[in-house]
């Protein structure tokens, strides 16, 4: 799978001392740990992201990692209220 031509421009691009953080491995398969506030680290990245509303966009059903500023449980929380907008 080729990434997308924007993952070039993204402020956390070669932050692997971010991995964790941006996805966390606890949780991943029981879903018990629910992060609702974005890491400091990677809000301060994600602010500054000139590709922060595509990274977003591209992953709004991403059920682990921070993406475009939110985490999981954020993005969750826009479905449910988006359906009940309907």
């Amino acid at each position: 799978m080729q990434r997308p031509d924007w993952w070039d421009r993204a402020a956390c691009l070669g932050r692997i001392d971010l991995l964790n953080v941006f996805v966390p491995s606890y949780g991943l398969n029981d879903g018990t740990r629910r992060r609702l506030a974005v890491p400091p680290q990677c809000a301060e990245l994600c602010n500054k992201c000139p590709v922060q509303d595509t990274c977003y966009e591209t992953g709004f059903m991403d059920r682990y990692a921070v993406r475009g500023g939110t985490t999981p449980e954020q993005r969750r929380r826009r479905r449910q209220l988006n359906v009940r907008a309907g």
